[in-house]
């Protein structure tokens, strides 16, 4: 069906996950990044908007720090 694939055509029908990376403004006026786990087939994951990171260990994930935007 034509146009049922999503936001991103085949490449995200046929992929096995999806996520979405943003900066995001919340409620307080802060500017932080914020990542969305769109699929993951096989696997839970929590959805919603939560913030992240980015630190000389690497991208760091804050799952319980979902993000209340305005």
């Amino acid at each position: 069906v034509l146009g049922a694939a999503g936001r991103f055509g085949v490449e995200e029908y046929s992929a096995q996950g999806a996520i979405v990376l943003n900066y995001t403004e919340r409620t307080d006026g802060e500017f932080v990044r914020t990542i969305l786990v769109q699929k993951m087939r096989g696997h839970r994951h929590v959805f919603g908007w939560r913030e992240a990171e980015i630190t000389e260990e690497g991208f760091v994930v804050y799952p319980n720090k979902k993000v209340s935007t305005l």
